[in-house]
């Protein structure tokens, strides 16, 4: 199922945010979106999840522009994770965690062994079991996002679209959290992610996308993405790249002076 994003515009107020973004996101892909604070990312995150709508540009989702799905279909397809695990409401953990089966039910039905199962899986998967019971009030906001990951698996959906999935994230959190979106990706989904850690998308992706003031900067695999004219360029830093046996690494140097 291939998600394209094709010429975004956005504008809040006077200020362009997205001029004229392309990115597409394929079966089986994981892909990085990335770039400098306040380069769109989120913006075009939440167009391509069809939460806000854009000045102009389409996107279509399977072949189909997005206005021709229903809301019920999006939500069992597409799977959005927002930034900064929000939660709002005094839910115990596993009852939160069971909102993501909504898409799945009718007005009023309850939910059912299918249901239920998907919901322990999720739990299971993003290793929140053992706060089932949990307000989420109470949760550091680490665990209130993997609760909140646990939530978007238990949709099954096809693509996911995550904004910053990892920030929150203790190191060892961080790696099973980029392990479960790329065994996502193995298993024929796809996958969106806004990433500030560049070395860990480098290590994840298949491909980054560079987004720099609104427009896509460079879009291919990470050691093409991740050269040191482009980091300058968008990010204003001076950066070495460095090859390990984990994958390619990023090193900042010094900023650039302007």
């Amino acid at each position: 199922m291939k998600l394209v994003a094709d010429s975004i515009k956005l504008h809040y107020e006077d200020n362009a945010v997205l001029k004229g973004a392309d990115l597409n996101v394929d079966t089986g892909e994981l892909v990085g979106l990335i770039g400098p604070n306040g380069a769109g990312k989120t913006s075009l995150l939440k167009i391509m999840a069809n939460l806000i709508k854009a000045d102009s540009g389409t996107v279509q989702l399977d072949e189909r522009p997005l206005a021709q799905w229903s809301h019920k279909q999006l939500a069992k397809s597409m799977g959005y994770l927002a930034q900064g695990a929000p939660a709002h409401w005094p839910l115990k953990v596993e009852r939160l965690v069971e909102l993501g089966r909504l898409p799945h039910l009718e007005t009023w039905q309850r939910a059912g062994k299918k249901d239920h199962a998907a919901v322990q899986l999720a739990m299971k998967q993003a290793e929140v079991e053992h706060l089932a019971d949990r307000s989420v009030m109470n949760l550091s906001g680490g665990e209130r996002l993997r609760v909140l990951i646990a939530r978007m698996f238990a949709t099954e959906p096809v693509v996911i679209l995550a904004d910053e999935p990892i920030a929150a994230l203790d190191p060892y959190h961080q790696l099973h959290t980029m392990e479960l979106l790329l065994d996502h990706c193995k298993r024929g989904g796809s996958g969106l992610v806004v990433m500030h850690d560049l070395n860990i998308a480098a290590r994840f992706c298949h491909r980054l996308v560079l987004l720099h003031e609104g427009h896509v900067l460079c879009d291919g695999k990470p050691q093409e993405v991740l050269q040191p004219k482009l980091l300058a360029a968008s990010y204003g830093i001076d950066a070495k790249l460095i090859e390990t046996d984990s994958g390619l690494m990023v090193m900042p140097k010094a900023r650039v002076s302007t």
